[in-house]
């Protein structure tokens, strides 16, 4: 019985091009009806709709609305972990501020494109006990290692007296804040995350908690 209840909270893999070809379109539909929609207004009756899918393909991968959260979670859990990964090695990586902006700039842009995404998979999942969904929350976290050793790199090379831990938690800050801001766009009196004058305050809040806790 339990083993049954698992396989309906998971995706089918995709065995062939098609079936691939046909859980993208699903993912991407959701995604988009996410931004305008909550999950609990979302039928698969609107996915299929809406991707232009027969019911029974988009049954065929995800036996149930729990499994396609579960599928888009992990996707979300990959995209992060690419971002945590190359991002600070975008615009001006030779400069430890220069870099600390391009990974902001990145998570500005991915949060703003997947905000609805975002905000169900924190309250839906991040929120509950399953242990699936707090392991992918790890991973993430765990990605972070990579941008901060980069940036303790920058660091060292342009003098700052920082360590590891001081950039680690300067990067969850960031993270922190953003996810407050997607949850709650009305709620606080700063500029959206997703505008330029947004990601521009969050690096100044980074540096200043850094450059505070250098001295």
């Amino acid at each position: 019985m339990a083993t049954s209840l698992a396989l309906k909270t998971r995706a089918v893999p995709a065995k062939q091009a098609r079936a691939q070809r046909t859980m993208e379109r699903v993912e991407r539909t959701a995604r988009r009806m996410l931004n305008r929609m909550s999950w609990d207004d979302i039928s698969m009756a609107d996915l299929a709709e809406e991707s232009r899918t027969s019911i029974g393909s988009i049954y065929a991968r995800f036996p149930s609305k729990a499994a396609l959260l579960d599928y888009l979670d992990e996707i979300y859990c990959r995209e992060v972990e690419v971002l945590n990964t190359d991002r600070c090695t975008s615009g001006d990586a030779t400069s430890f501020e220069g870099s600390l902006t391009a990974f902001v700039e990145a998570f500005t842009a991915y949060h703003h494109a997947n905000r609805g995404l975002i905000r169900t998979l924190i309250l839906e999942t991040r929120t509950k006990g399953h242990a699936k969904f707090h392991s992918r929350s790890k991973r993430m976290n765990l990605g972070l290692e990579h941008a901060c050793n980069l940036l303790l790199e920058l660091a060292q090379k342009e003098g700052r007296n920082l360590d590891a831990s001081q950039i680690e938690w300067a990067l969850f800050l960031i993270l922190a804040a953003m996810r407050e801001l997607t949850l709650f766009p009305q709620g606080l009196p700063r500029p959206n995350a997703d505008t330029d004058k947004g990601a521009a305050e969050i690096v100044t809040m980074a540096m200043r908690y850094l450059e505070g806790g250098a001295q």
